[in-house]
């Protein structure tokens, strides 16, 4: 089933997020700091819990994807989701 926007669990946010080749700089108190060459800020979310589709919508912008891009990885990573 083709995933949608909804929140999403921290865990698999982060194995997407690795998966766009972002690499873990540092960790904030409760949230993870992750960093690319080409982003101009870096990338931060809560190491537990879900992400929010707020701060989903946010990541993404950073990151300059669309969300159908998105969510096509999504199905790649976590086809039976």
């Amino acid at each position: 089933m083709p995933h949608v926007l909804e929140p999403i669990p921290a865990k698999q946010f982060k194995k997407f997020i690795e998966y766009i080749l972002c690499e873990a700089r540092a960790s904030r108190g409760p949230l993870l700091v992750y960093w690319r060459g080409d982003l101009r800020q870096p990338v931060t979310f809560k190491a537990d819990g879900l992400v929010p589709v707020t701060h989903i919508q946010t990541c993404l912008r950073i990151l300059g994807m669309t969300i159908q891009q998105y969510l096509s990885i999504l199905d790649h990573l976590f086809p039976n989701d």
